[in-house]
């Protein structure tokens, strides 16, 4: 299997959820293509720490590592269709996803809070990849927070 710039942990229920609803294949198939799907992905929708990724031909909603730590993945936690979800329509936390429509990308308190605790411990490119975000945000908001 070809390793993928960005990679995911893949939980085991996404894994059949992907198989049950987008594609039925062998389990290494599966986590195969959904790595190669979310490289390209965009995000949709963010609910403090997780995020929901439209790949091609579903959502893929990722949430951080249980213990951040540079060396683990952001976990994909579940897969969606799209006739379950929308991003403005029907949100996974039904909430109103103000980011969305403004071109200023609002920081959530929980993601000052978690860029509070790490900023010294972990790269910019890592804390941007658990809160979905690029390391030249990070930097920049670390810089306005006087971190």
């Amino acid at each position: 299997m070809a390793l993928v710039p960005d990679p995911y942990f893949i939980s085991p229920h996404a894994m059949k959820r992907y198989i049950k609803r987008i594609n039925p294949c062998h389990e290494i198939e599966a986590i195969k293509q959904i790595q190669l799907d979310l490289q390209d992905a965009k995000i949709v929708e963010r609910f403090l720490d997780k995020r929901v990724y439209a790949c091609k031909t579903y959502f893929a909603l990722a949430g951080p590592p249980a213990k951040p730590r540079e060396q683990e993945w952001p976990t994909i936690i579940t897969i969606v269709t799209p006739d379950m979800y929308h991003p403005q329509e029907k949100p996974i936390y039904a909430k109103p996803n103000l980011w969305r429509e403004t071109k200023i990308d609002l920081w959530q308190p929980a993601e000052k809070h978690y860029l509070r605790c790490h900023w010294r411990y972990i790269p910019a490119r890592i804390i941007g990849r658990h809160l979905g975000r690029t390391p030249a945000a990070v930097r920049q908001m670390a810089y306005r927070m006087d971190l």
